[in-house]
């Protein structure tokens, strides 16, 4: 009997849900892109506390100025509490933040997800490039 390569498994699991995501937001990119030449974002300020991934955030989430696309200079991820939602959030180097989430077709595990972080993160900077 074949063990189990939990690698290979995630890896196809971002695989797939990488297909989805591009099949399902590419039409919503093209169209922002054709409404909006440059995406501006509500900021807030302030870190994200890691250990609180209750999605949506609870804080100063679009309470400050504004910011654009290309001020973002770190994305971090987290998993949401439902484990089929993946939060995402942008920061610029003043610590302004915005946020946004993914919905996924299934239930991952916090060892699947945390393991693939590399992968998320390249993901949320994708979506948000994708809008600039």
């Amino acid at each position: 009997m074949k063990s189990f390569d939990g690698e290979a498994f995630g890896k196809e699991v971002v695989a797939v849900v990488r297909d989805y995501l591009e099949r399902n937001l590419s039409p919503l990119a093209a169209r922002v892109e054709q409404l909006e030449s440059r995406v501006i974002l509500s900021g807030g300020s302030g870190r994200h506390d890691k250990g609180q991934a209750d999605c949506p955030h609870r804080g100063t989430v679009g309470a400050g100025n504004m910011m654009t696309v290309d001020d973002v200079t770190q994305v971090d991820v987290v998993l949401c509490e439902d484990h089929r939602t993946v939060g995402f959030y942008a920061w610029t180097n003043d610590d302004e933040v915005t946020f946004w989430t993914i919905s996924l077709p299934m239930v991952i595990e916090e060892d699947a997800f945390e393991d693939l972080m590399v992968e998320w993160r390249r993901l949320g900077w994708s979506l948000l490039m994708q809008q600039a």
